[in-house]
């Protein structure tokens, strides 16, 4: 299958419109480092109930990561599972798993995707 050649850093179109939303227990500091390839991204403390829907949460959490498996979606969650780690460490791993991530929020059946 021949490798699908996408810009320079940013998402797929398919995955640009889509809203990733940081918990609390990320740093605030991600939006902004991560607006190249993730315009829609927004962290938890800068938005309303109402304004979140459709997201996929992003966080480092276990509830969220359980009520996946429990319950299913929406919403999606992708559980960062590094550990103590610096917000850089969550940054590169988030790039380096993008295409991951693209799969993972374009296919209907999943609820989860788990990083670690």
């Amino acid at each position: 299958m021949p490798e699908v050649r996408r810009r320079s850093g940013a998402w797929d179109d398919e995955i640009a419109g889509v809203k990733l939303l940081f918990d609390q227990n990320l740093s605030r500091r991600l939006v902004p480092l991560l607006r190249d390839v993730c315009p829609e991204a927004f962290h938890l403390s800068s938005r309303r109930l109402a304004e979140v829907e459709g997201a996929a949460i992003v966080t480092k959490d276990t509830d969220f990561l359980n009520r996946s498996v429990l319950l299913g979606h929406p919403p999606k969650v992708i559980w960062i599972s590094l550990g103590n780690c610096s917000t850089t460490a969550v940054e590169r791993v988030l790039r380096v798993r993008r295409d991951d991530i693209a799969r993972f929020i374009s296919d209907n059946h999943l609820s989860h995707l788990i990083i670690a």
